[in-house]
């Protein structure tokens, strides 16, 4: 039988405090004010701070959208706790918007690197891949591949991982290609890891037209890396974790 389980951990958490922020800021987005320059809570580019704000079991987070006032999302998290984003015209932040997308997915990876790592051991020793699902409501689902492949499913969720053998810290074409559509559709990162790295997909903001149809067109083996160094991407971007 293939190995599947799913729980709450602290990645899983602070992924969807982050994923309801971003939402939240981006159902009300119109192209009338600059999303990435949005001021969010300094606490939220950490995870300890956030899960530790996160712990009397509910959060107001505060932000500064241009031309909205009051609640612009409630969500309530996997573990009970209910987290509620504000826009007020009197808050500056301590941050930007900008700062979450390109941090956020990174420290995700590293608070659960102790599970991934794990996996992705036995995807050493067996070839056989696991793919990592960080549910938008706070929960992680781990699902057991084949060897040397893992299929990856189109679902609504914040961020996905899967595992590759060693050597291979990096995504595939057909990895990138994929995750597309998970950022498309508002998650924040596709990543690939080994025992000791992530390659990691995000966005910066709404991803774009033009980069969609960019990394759509692009042409090889399947098997193939994914480089972006000559699209000049605008919202999609690359970055390798180590843990």
């Amino acid at each position: 039988m293939k190995e599947q389980w799913i729980k709450v951990t602290r990645g899983s958490l602070y992924a969807a405090v982050v994923y309801s922020v971003i939402e939240s800021v981006e159902l009300n987005y119109e192209g009338d004010f600059d999303l990435l320059g949005v001021g969010i809570p300094g606490y939220l580019l950490s995870v300890e701070d956030t899960i530790s704000a996160l712990s009397g079991g509910s959060l107001v987070v505060d932000v500064n959208v241009p031309g909205h006032r009051g609640v612009l999302g409630e969500y309530t998290l996997a573990n009970g706790a209910r987290v509620t984003v504000t826009s007020r015209w009197d808050y500056e932040g301590d941050a930007s918007l900008s700062s979450l997308y390109s941090t956020a997915p990174a420290r995700v990876i590293q608070t659960d690197s102790g599970l991934i790592r794990e996996s992705a051991r036995k995807t050493a020793r067996e070839g056989v891949e696991y793919i990592y699902i960080y549910t938008r409501d706070g929960r992680l689902a781990v699902l057991e591949g084949e060897r040397g492949s893992v299929r990856i499913p189109f679902l609504k969720a914040s961020m996905s991982l899967h595992t590759h053998p060693p050597g291979a810290c990096g995504l595939s074409l057909a990895d990138a290609q994929s995750g597309l559509d998970l950022l498309s559709e508002g998650g924040l990162a596709e990543a690939a890891a080994t025992t000791r790295c992530a390659v990691v997909m995000y966005r910066e903001g709404l991803v774009t037209e033009d980069d969609y149809i960019a990394i759509r067109s692009l042409r090889g083996r399947r098997n193939s890396l994914f480089d972006p160094s000559r699209l000049h991407l605008e919202s999609v971007r690359l970055e390798v974790v180590y843990y």
